[in-house]
């Protein structure tokens, strides 16, 4: 499926939707579709898209399965996290598949807030500390799992600060932070690093590291 949705009147809020509503007499999974090179646009006044894609059922949790989403081109429009958040640009209650070579889905974050926070339904390829204040620290708090089949890249890039990863109590950011809850940071600007989820131990595991990245003592 190659698409474009411009300035249409979304069911859900959403450019994009796969969707199951509660009152289904049907309970198999949902899915089963390739989505290329998506470009999801909203440039009105008054913005209908705050999402661009959103895959749920609404009967059976957990139960998208066969989505792949390959390189978007644009997913425009407002988000909740800010101009720099990218939580509402893909949506999904189960694992998918997003390649994203293009870095669409990205979230940036200058400072701490509710939004370094993360979705766990929202789908992640690159996070990154921008535009942060020297001698500041920017902590993204990993969700219970990534919802994307892919690694999220982390990115040190603002001069002279922090970013720093922190996994839930019970999960573990490995092998660098064997234990629990600890967690790992870079304040070398172009050092990066990739986290994937292990759905089969219910950790998450190092991708690929560059540059120079420190363990919580």
């Amino acid at each position: 499926l190659n698409c474009a949705a411009i300035n249409v009147n979304p069911q859900y809020a959403s450019g994009i939707v796969i969707y199951r509503e509660p009152t289904s007499t049907f309970s198999y999974p949902i899915g089963n579709v390739e989505i290329n090179n998506p470009e999801i646009i909203d440039n009105r006044a008054t913005n209908k898209m705050p999402r661009g894609m959103y895959f749920v059922d609404g009967k059976v949790a957990n139960n998208i399965d066969g989505v792949y989403v390959n390189n978007p081109i644009k997913i425009s429009g407002t988000t909740s996290g800010g101009a720099n958040s990218m939580r509402d640009k893909i949506r999904a209650q189960s694992t998918i598949k997003v390649t994203d070579n293009n870095e669409i889905c990205y979230e940036s974050q200058s400072s701490t807030s509710a939004f370094t926070t993360m979705v766990q339904d929202a789908v992640y390829t690159v996070v990154d500390n921008r535009g942060a204040t020297p001698a500041s620290t920017v902590t993204y708090t990993l969700p219970a799992l990534f919802n994307n089949d892919k690694p999220v890249k982390f990115n040190a890039v603002a001069t002279n600060a922090t970013l720093r990863i922190t996994p839930q109590a019970t999960k573990s950011i490995l092998p660098l932070s064997a234990v629990a809850g600890k967690y790992i940071q870079s304040s070398v600007a172009g050092s990066s690093v990739k986290i994937k989820y292990d759905a089969a131990s219910g950790q998450f595991f190092i991708d690929s590291m560059t540059g120079t990245w420190t363990v919580e003592p």
